[in-house]
C-alpha cells in the first residue's frame, strides 16, 4: 500500500473513530467498541505487514456499522474513498 494511500487510510480512520465517539445516535458503549474497531484497523495499517483480509474486514465492519447514522456522513464518505485503496467498497 503506497504511503499516500496509507495516510488518507490512517486520516478517515482517525475522523470516523472521532465521529463514533461524538454521535449522540449511539449507546456509549456501542459508540466506545466501534471507536475500538476503527482503531484496530489503524494498528493493523501500522504493522509491519499489515493483514490485508483483516483490515478488509475490519473496515467492512465500521463501515455497515455508521453508514446510517447522520451525524457521522462526512467521516464516513472520507473512509470510504480511502477504503477503495485497499480494494475494501462500503456501501
Amino acid at each position: 500500500l503506497p504511503a499516500s494511500d496509507r495516510e488518507a487510510l490512517v486520516s478517515a480512520l482517525s475522523q470516523i473513530r472521532d465521529a463514533i465517539l461524538a454521535a449522540e445516535e449511539l449507546q456509549e458503549m456501542a459508540g466506545a467498541e466501534l471507536a475500538s474497531i476503527a482503531e484496530d484497523c489503524t494498528a493493523e495499517l501500522s504493522a509491519k505487514a499489515p493483514n490485508g483480509f483483516k483490515l478488509s474486514a475490519l473496515l467492512s465492519s465500521v463501515g455497515q456499522a455508521v453508514q446510517t447514522l447522520g451525524s457521522v456522513q462526512p467521516a464516513y464518505a472520507a473512509l470510504k474513498v480511502a477504503a477503495l485503496a485497499v480494494g475494501v467498497v462500503l456501501p
